[in-house]
């Protein structure tokens, strides 16, 4: 047989001093039998822990792999799209914003100066700033993603559309927004990139002889009439706002709420029709009976003999017939259709109250009668306190209809 070595000598073989393995008193290894808390050596201390070290970078490399893919897994266009909009949901849309840029023409000067551009939509920064959100009746909320195929395949550069589904004011709206595949991370992980922004164009169309402005939230709105088609548009994140333009001289102030989201069609978010709400110049109420009073006033007068003296402008044809003996009825009670604004020649403004068509009958002494379509205005200086009124009654244009007893 062979010669037979310590099993202590195994450990290193190559060292021959064995002295290390032997204290004083005789056998290490068998004094630490006697003694578990006798300290090892320090070569078997080192070996052991090195293979600890060994041990712990294995785990971590396994635990690393599974945390990798699962990441890799998780990084897909929905992801990025269900991300992108919860910053908008959690009120975080200056982020939104950095992260997916707003499309449309920068403002650059105070809303309240800006001279807009039919057919352009402006990107306010006050319109899309988080204190400007928070002040929002309601936002977006119940944001979803539809499935999207499957874009293991996609390369740097693709783009795929993902179907953002969402709620504003308790009803559903939608779009779809475009989402880039770009190069990989430097860890090897997918990148996306949200293209199309969740901002949808708001169409204010407001005509005001005052020249007054539309504000929300305090923040002045660009504003136009629709010409030709075009409509002077600004960008805002889905919501509930109200569109507030102050009262003026003899008018109203006016609040309109305006609800901006998606069409919920899944239409392009770069293809969205713009919402519009429509602001009218509304007279004051005070005003408003002052001239419903006068419109009554002079159909009472033009339709009663006699008419003499009557500060009323009055067609020939009626005061005519009114000497001649004729009786006048009219068909309808005078309702205001709408109001108008025109200039006068000092530069100023009337308002102006117009009545629907209606028709006159007149019965001449021996039962003949005629009917004339007429309409009234009842008018009275914008911009003055306690205006004088004014009223016509003005016959329409059109052959009378004569008929004999």
């Amino acid at each position: 047989m062979g010669e037979r070595h310590d099993p202590e000598e195994w450990l290193d073989l190559d060292d021959p001093d064995t002295t290390a393995l032997l204290d004083d008193d005789g056998d290490a290894a068998s004094d630490r039998l006697a003694d578990p808390d006798t300290p090892r050596a320090p070569r078997s201390r080192r070996r052991i822990a090195l293979a600890a070290v060994a041990g712990a970078v294995a785990l971590g490399l396994v635990a690393g792999a599974v945390l990798w893919s699962r990441e890799r897994a998780a990084r897909t266009p929905e992801a990025a799209v269900l991300a992108y909009a919860q910053l908008v949901a959690d009120g975080d849309v200056e982020a939104a914003t950095a992260l997916v840029p707003v499309p449309g023409t920068p403002i650059e000067e105070a809303t309240a100066e800006l001279v807009p551009e039919t057919g352009r939509t402006y990107v306010d920064p006050a319109l899309l700033s988080d204190a400007f959100y928070a002040q929002a009746r309601s936002g977006l909320d119940e944001i979803a993603v539809a499935p999207t195929p499957a874009t293991t395949d996609a390369v740097a550069g693709d783009t795929v559309e993902v179907e953002l589904r969402y709620e504003v004011d308790g009803r559903r709206a939608g779009t779809l927004l475009r989402v880039e595949r770009r190069a990989d991370t430097l860890l090897g992980l997918p990148d996306w990139r949200v293209v199309d922004s969740l901002a949808v164009p708001l169409a204010v169309e407001l005509s005001d002889p005052l020249g007054r402005t539309v504000t929300i939230a305090g923040v002045p709105v660009a504003s136009g009439q629709t010409v030709d088609g075009g409509s002077v548009m600004v960008a805002l994140y889905p919501g509930t706002y109200e569109a507030v333009l102050p009262p003026g001289p003899n008018l109203d102030g006016v609040t309109e709420t305006v609800r901006i989201a998606g069409p919920g069609n899944a239409a392009r978010a770069g293809a969205t029709t713009p919402v519009r709400t429509v602001v009218p110049a509304i007279v004051a109420p005070e005003l408003f009976a002052r001239l419903a009073d006068a419109l009554q006033h002079a159909l009472d007068t033009c339709t009663t003999a006699p008419v003499g003296n009557v500060a009323v402008a009055c067609p020939a044809v009626l005061t005519s017939a009114l000497d001649a003996g004729s009786t006048v009825e009219a068909s309808a009670v005078p309702t205001v259709s709408g109001v108008e604004f025109p200039p006068t020649d000092d530069g100023g403004l009337l308002v102006e109250a117009v009545t629907a068509p209606a028709s006159l009958t007149l019965t001449d002494p021996t039962g003949g009668t005629t009917t004339l379509l007429f309409e009234m205005r009842a008018w009275a200086p914008l911009e003055q306190e306690s205006p004088p009124i004014g009223a016509r009654l003005v016959t329409l244009g059109g052959d009378a209809d004569t008929s004999e007893p």
